[in-house]
């Protein structure tokens, strides 16, 4: 296929996902005109997720209202949030640059809609990666965001600082948040999303600020199959001040939705519900204490989870991510600059 033709054929499915997105959050997606150049990360995870006991996404006084036993019904809700929220952030400056008319490798400056946004596009050569582009991307000459993509827009890397937003739609974080995200659609049957961040995110939920932390690490992957349900899984460890010498799991969700949000189930633990203060948790036996049913729209009963987690894993082959994926802090690649 021509390149030309891929680039038509990926521009409409953008376009799509983004005008998704925005309808899902009240916002106008800054997509009109411009070329496909730059690629985007088609995650569209339904917003049941979000508008059930089991998300956190609702209006502020109604989430400080929450108790902390309704809060931490929601692990899965926390997750997917974050994750929603810094690919909203990486499509929407992506697609701005499409509208500024970036078409090919080289220097730009004097972009987004107030001038403040410069960078470099470079071709790459036989990468190890199969990466065919990078761009570096700065607000006011500080680097915020770095892209590798290919040529068919099915493999990107995003870093990004989300204390930048040039943008000026979706809010900046109020600290430092660096975010590092991997998506690979070579498969259809398996389009694979893996999110890692360190530092202050959106929002801290009330349960966990209670506890004086102010920051995370973060690790989620979601996969999305043939038949446009997700499977998501993730674990996180809140701090304060510097980076844990040895994160660990605070909280673990592993969940499934299908395409249009009206089935799946949700498991998880959060060392700050009272459902879980009785609990210690292992990755191993994934002796989780919270769940939601998604299609009963009711939690799962603390003597029906096991047997509800047994039933999962027949009709989904997954894992309860491990803590060793919060290592190592996420920071922005060294050396990049946008001359």
């Amino acid at each position: 296929m021509a390149k030309r033709q891929i680039e038509k054929q990926f521009m409409k499915g953008l376009t799509l996902t983004l005008a998704l997105g925005a309808s899902a959050c009240g916002l106008t997606a800054d997509t009109d005109g411009g070329n496909s150049f730059f690629p985007a990360i088609e995650m569209d995870i339904p917003d049941e997720v979000l508008e059930t006991d089991a998300r956190i996404q609702m209006p502020r006084g109604r989430v400080e209202a929450l108790s902390v036993t309704a809060q931490g019904s929601g692990p899965l809700g926390h997750l997917v949030e974050r994750f929603e929220k810094s690919v909203e952030h990486t499509n929407r400056m992506l697609a701005r640059l499409n509208r500024d008319d970036i078409v090919e490798a080289g220097s730009f400056s004097g972009k987004g809609p107030d001038g403040d946004v410069s960078g470099k596009v470079e071709a790459l050569t036989d990468d190890a990666d199969g990466y065919d582009f990078e761009a570096t991307v700065c607000q006011d000459g500080v680097v915020f965001q770095n892209v590798k993509w290919n040529e068919e827009a099915t493999k990107v890397e995003v870093y990004r600082e989300f204390n930048k937003n040039p943008l000026g739609i979706v809010e900046a974080t109020a600290g430092s948040l660096i975010g590092k995200m991997t998506y690979d659609a070579t498969n259809p049957e398996a389009v694979v999303a893996v999110w890692r961040s360190t530092g202050t995110p959106w929002r801290v939920p009330t349960d966990v600020a209670a506890t004086g932390a102010t920051a995370i690490v973060d690790y989620a992957q979601v996969v999305k199959d043939a038949d446009g349900g997700f499977l998501i899984r993730g674990v996180n460890d809140w701090y304060t001040g510097t980076f844990p010498t040895t994160p660990d799991g605070q909280n673990y969700v592993v969940g499934y939705i299908n395409s249009d949000g009206s089935a799946g189930k949700s498991f998880g633990y959060r060392d700050t519900s009272s459902a879980c203060s009785s609990t210690v948790f292992s990755e191993a036996s994934a002796n989780w204490c919270l769940g939601y049913d998604l299609t009963a729209g009711a939690a799962i009963t603390s003597g029906s989870i096991a047997a509800a987690w047994t039933t999962f894993l027949t009709e989904h082959t997954v894992t309860v991510a491990p803590d060793t994926e919060l290592a190592t802090a996420i920071t922005m690649p060294t050396g990049l600059t946008c001359e």
